[in-house]
């Protein structure tokens, strides 16, 4: 059996008078011993690594989905965001805890007038604050 997903094969009926002309035709030896000394040769590995199926594009577009289902902003929110984060001024906080520290610092070269109008501008409204934490308490109810 193989460990690994493997591509479909579609087979093609090979006619009595072309089989004489295969491998197939009068079987040489047992099939486990044409199995092991597959194994020992280290074909079998060989073979999974050449017809294993497209598993990488599939974990992709898995993940790409987790992460659309896990996101609450609307995406032209998101990346309104993601613009002011990467500006001129929060680009030199490497990472989003760094900024959140220095946002709730009031750090004086981060937070000028020019990045607080911006970030006022993405700031959750009411509506948005009430459902965070409607949706905060259903994962929590979820999770006991």
């Amino acid at each position: 059996m193989a460990s690994k997903k493997m591509k479909q094969l579609q087979w093609e009926k090979v006619s009595k008078a072309q089989l004489a002309k295969t491998v197939w035709s009068a079987p040489v030896a047992d099939e486990d011993v044409i199995t092991s000394k597959m194994q020992s040769a280290n074909l079998w590995s060989e073979m999974e690594d050449e017809f294993k199926a497209k598993e990488i594009i599939f974990d992709a577009v898995k993940k790409r989905k987790e992460t659309e289902l896990r996101s609450v902003l609307a995406p032209d929110h998101k990346k309104r965001i993601e613009i002011l984060m990467k500006g001129s001024t929060a680009k030199s906080f490497s990472a989003p805890e760094k900024l959140s520290d220095a946002i709730a610092n009031f750090n004086t070269e981060l937070c000028n007038e020019t990045f607080l109008r911006e970030l006022m501008g993405v700031l959750p409204s009411d509506e948005d604050v009430s459902g965070l934490s409607g949706d905060s308490a259903d994962s929590s109810a979820a999770n006991s």
